[in-house]
């Protein structure tokens, strides 16, 4: 009877630690909007520091270290290789331009700030860490972007998701759902290959916030309503060992 008592009690424990250990540390704080860039990096370090101890423990080597700084830009979010740093931004120290361009496609000023806060000072960090992941492993193809895009987007979706912020992922569903209601397809009607044209005016896209958008916006609502949720360990597992691969392969291509 004790045995069964003490087994009972070891197994609630280790489901509650387990639990705890999947939803903390990012379930504090992010996805919404900051005032200062202590406050934000105050919020994003605990997460940024899971990602990476997640991927380290999947594959100690080579040693990921991606680190984590506001510094506000026209890009608004990337993955700078060179320092190894997700760089975000503050919605009050945008242009104009691009505050318009939240206000755009909102009801109102709110949720225009709102429509920001979740996607930049949120989901999009998880997803430029994915796109650190794939540098690490020296993927990254300049002619061949939808697909990492795509990739990063699921390591985003499955990481938030496995971390407790489904409510914040629904936020950011629908303020892509109402984006896309607005904006026209940007790939010429009759084109036959969507992925290809994306490839090729990529790095044009990029500064055209309405047309990047309508394929980032896109790519998540896709993963929202078509791909399976899967914990974010075991996606990062499954992912590594195609980069792992994939590198191989590139060694053997350069060889011959």
């Amino acid at each position: 009877m004790k045995s069964a008592i003490l087994f009972s009690l070891l197994t609630v424990t280790c489901f509650l630690y387990s639990n705890a250990q999947s939803v903390s540390p990012a379930t504090d704080g992010l996805f919404r909007l900051y005032s200062d860039s202590a406050s934000l990096t105050r919020d994003a370090a605990p997460m940024v520091a899971d990602f990476n101890n997640r991927v380290n423990r999947i594959r100690p080597e080579p040693d990921f270290n991606v680190g984590f700084i506001v510094y506000t830009t026209p890009a608004m979010v990337y993955y700078a290789p060179k320092s190894k740093n997700v760089v975000t931004s503050l919605y009050h120290e945008l242009t104009d331009d691009h505050k318009a361009f939240f206000n755009t496609y909102s009801d109102n000023e709110e949720d225009a700030r709102l429509f920001f806060a979740v996607f930049f000072n949120g989901f999009y960090i998880a997803h430029e860490l994915g796109h650190g992941l794939v540098a690490a492993y020296s993927l990254s193809d300049p002619e061949a972007m939808y697909r990492e895009e795509y990739d990063v987007n699921m390591i985003a979706m499955n990481y938030w998701n496995s971390v407790g912020k489904a409510d914040e992922l629904e936020k950011c569903y629908k303020f892509a759902k109402a984006f896309l209601a607005k904006v026209p397809d940007p790939v010429p009607q009759g084109t036959e290959d969507r992925i290809a044209w994306f490839n090729e005016h990529y790095w044009e896209l990029g500064p055209q916030p309405e047309k990047y958008g309508y394929f980032q916006f896109s790519q998540f609502v896709d993963i929202y309503e078509n791909q399976k949720r899967v914990h974010i360990d075991e996606y990062l597992e499954t992912y590594i060992s195609q980069l792992e691969e994939r590198a191989k392969q590139k060694i053997n291509t350069n060889e011959e």
